[in-house]
């Protein structure tokens, strides 16, 4: 049977109600939002790399469900197009330098495999997209605040257990310790840098929430921000301290309600902090100091061992700015016992895919949010937009704007651009983003050639992420244990798995 290769306008498909395999990638995205911070579902291969194998796999059930459901395919390409074509562009020019980088790296195919890692992060935030317009944005919002809700409060409830009973045994209180299921704390504040902004939602987007649940979203929303003074992650707050500041700024009083809910979450959440490890520890005479120690005691200035991997950043950009060294390749340097990665994603970026593609990104994340604003400046001067789907659509601008500052903030001194839980958080923040301002776009014929190109990016980059990792996945302790007994002094340091070295 020939192919027809008329172009096709997404208003000639069915119903949204008909999306079955859609809401089914959506709800494996957010089952794995909701599941994996507090669970350990796959034990024997450890909690970084279970978390990096569940995304790999709901990548590739994503892939299929693409390459087989033309209408999700057709609207994938819908919202790809209605992108402005300079920006498309400059995404095939990242693709493109991308793969003439890794061919010229030293490990081929690790290099390849951060570039399919990388196209699959893309395809997966432009599906997202595709779906929110598919299931709508009440149904969207709302699976989204009730999967974050309950992830959150199934982690407290796992925190607070755990607190009460290191209270009761004659030891020191831990910091690392209380924060489970994360391989390192810091991890578990790259989740938080995304979700802090976002944990008030149900008190902007839903005009008549009734009080017994605005009292338990704000229960969480302040159990969530003790657990960030509790961790004292320094990116985390100064992300939020520049949200905060950004969100004021660009939308003035209309922002007032964001920042309310949020200034009643921050300071319920401090006395908490204070309450937990201050007042109770002197009269039970509790030790507690391990926290404090690695709090309001930490210094602000020190760098944790991050200047020497900037400057090790900035030497690979001298010796290779246009192609870099190799996706993934910060972590080939031998002499770096300290990360696979340098902290930072600008100097990530340009030291491993070159200086051109940073310039890239940072222009589309400029862009990006410069857009964002503005379209959320106009809405926000309008009558509240709740009429229509029950939600006070206005009020995401904010939220999502701070989330996306904080997490790009963050970013310039940790990986939250590499790990696998902020990788799927973010899919969800710049889907919906993308999403929510594209949500009244006109729609766009769909050419043969956008079709079989989706489909080609599809296979490659499904086929490079299985042929890469599958090796690699029966063999993990293996991997690991060899590690630790050639470096005996190092650390697993993280990068793709649990342990990141690709070169010796």
């Amino acid at each position: 049977m020939a192919l027809n290769t008329r172009p096709h306008s997404f208003t000639d498909l069915p119903d949204s109600n008909t999306f079955y395999p859609a809401k089914l990638v959506l709800l494996l995205i957010f089952s794995y939002i909701l599941l994996t911070p507090s669970f350990d579902l796959m034990p024997d291969v450890g909690m970084y790399n279970e978390k990096r194998i569940l995304e790999c796999l709901i990548f590739l059930i994503a892939a299929m469900t693409l390459l087989f459901d033309k209408h999700l395919r057709y609207k994938w390409i819908d919202v790809f197009t209605a992108l402005p074509l300079a920006i498309r562009y400059m995404l095939f020019s990242i693709l493109v330098i991308g793969l003439i980088s890794a061919t010229n790296a030293q490990q081929i195919t690790a290099a390849l495999l951060d570039v399919a890692l990388y196209s699959l992060i893309f395809i997966m935030i432009i599906m997202l997209a595709a779906i929110h317009s598919l299931v709508g944005l009440k149904w969207f919002a709302s699976l989204f605040m009730i999967t974050l809700l309950a992830s959150i409060s199934l982690y407290l409830t796992t925190f607070v257990s755990g607190q009460i009973a290191a209270s009761l045994e004659p030891v020191p209180l831990l910091q690392q310790s209380l924060f489970a299921n994360f391989a390192h704390l810091r991890f578990f504040s790259q989740f938080q840098s995304w979700t802090l902004p976002l944990v008030i939602l149900p008190l902007l987007l839903v005009p008549r929430l009734s009080r017994s649940l605005k009292i338990l979203t704000l229960i969480i929303a302040a159990g969530w921000w003790y657990l960030l003074f509790t961790s004292g992650t320094r990116g985390t707050i100064l992300g939020l301290i520049i949200a905060f500041a950004a969100v004021a700024i660009v939308f003035g009083r209309h922002a007032l309600p964001w920042l309310k809910w949020q200034g009643i979450a921050v300071a319920a959440g401090l006395l908490m902090y204070l309450t937990f490890f201050f007042i109770l520890p002197t009269i039970s005479n509790n030790d507690a100091s391990s926290v404090v120690e690695n709090t309001v005691d930490r210094k602000l200035m020190h760098s944790t061992g991050r200047f020497r991997l900037w400057e090790k950043a900035g030497q690979m950009i001298a010796d290779k700015p246009l192609l870099g060294v190799g996706p993934m390749h910060y972590g080939c340097d031998l002499d770096n016992k300290t990360a696979a990665h340098p902290h930072n994603s600008i100097l990530q970026i340009a030291a491993e895919w070159g200086l051109p593609v940073a310039f890239l990104l940072l222009a589309l994340i400029l862009f990006g949010l410069f857009r964002w604003i503005l379209c959320g400046r106009n809405l926000l001067l309008k009558p509240p937009t709740q009429l229509v789907t029950g939600l006070d659509e206005a009020q995401l601008y904010p939220a999502l704007l701070a989330s996306s500052i904080t997490a790009a903030i963050h970013s310039l001194f940790s990986g939250i651009i590499i790990m696998p839980l902020s990788q799927m958080i973010m899919i969800i923040i710049i889907g919906w983003m993308i999403a929510v301002y594209h949500r009244n776009g006109e729609k766009h014929l769909i050419k043969k050639h956008s079709h079989f190109a989706l489909i080609a990016l599809l296979l490659i980059s499904s086929g490079t992420l299985v042929y890469t990792t599958t090796p690699d996945i029966f063999n993990l302790f293996e991997m690991q244990q060899t590690f630790l007994s050639e470096h005996p002094t190092s650390r697993v340091l993280p990068r793709f798995w649990q342990q990141g070295r690709i070169c010796g």
